[in-house]
């Protein structure tokens, strides 16, 4: 959200980062920042889960291409990962104990590892919330990804959103619910 101007309304852009695992089809698919929501909306609907050979998915691409977003400076900035699998391993990491085709020392595209992804939204000031669709399996991925964006000089935490994949219908509405409370506290710090 940005301001437009003293005692105008402010506006708000949304975008989408969809990502699958590597070698999937649409592994990565973009929709810019926009004010206009239609656009985020039916990229959204276009979206269907597919393909994987192995438990983890490009989570490290997902958060690269969302850094690489065009934010607005002055702006409440917020990044929702909704994930249903871990992030791929590297060597000196273990984000996981699934099996993962896709180890390595380094992303093979030079992109940082998912959790100094994460370093870098927090520096740009991008609030970070990520939603489980599982039962509890990602508690390593989000421990180490809570402990690289939490500092004590942050004064936003990486915030999980709670969600049983047996409740759809409550999660959305508490989803919904937990997005908002988080926009208002930011905007009421940043702004007020």
């Amino acid at each position: 959200m940005k301001e437009k101007g003293r005692g105008k309304e402010p506006s708000f852009q949304v975008g989408f980062v969809a990502y699958r695992d590597f070698n999937d089809a649409g592994q990565l698919n973009v929709t810019q920042l926009t004010e206009h929501t239609d656009t985020v909306c039916a990229a959204v609907d276009r979206e269907s889960a597919s393909g994987g050979g192995d438990a983890p998915e490009d989570v490290c691409g997902a958060f690269h291409m969302a850094n690489g977003l065009a934010w607005r400076p002055r702006s409440a900035k917020f990044a929702i990962l909704i994930c249903d699998a871990p992030c791929h391993n590297t060597t000196a990491k273990r984000f996981h104990s699934y099996g993962d085709s896709h180890v390595h020392d380094k992303d093979p595209r030079g992109y940082l590892d998912p959790d100094d992804q994460l370093v870098a939204m927090r520096e740009k000031g991008i609030r970070v919330m990520i939603t489980e669709m599982t039962n509890g399996s990602l508690e390593t991925m989000l421990g180490m990804f809570e402990a690289k964006y939490n500092t004590p000089d942050n004064k936003f935490k990486l915030k999980r959103l709670k969600s049983d994949p047996s409740k759809v219908k409550e999660d959305v509405e508490a989803f919904v619910r937990d997005i908002s409370t988080e926009i208002a506290a930011t905007i009421s710090l940043n702004f007020m």
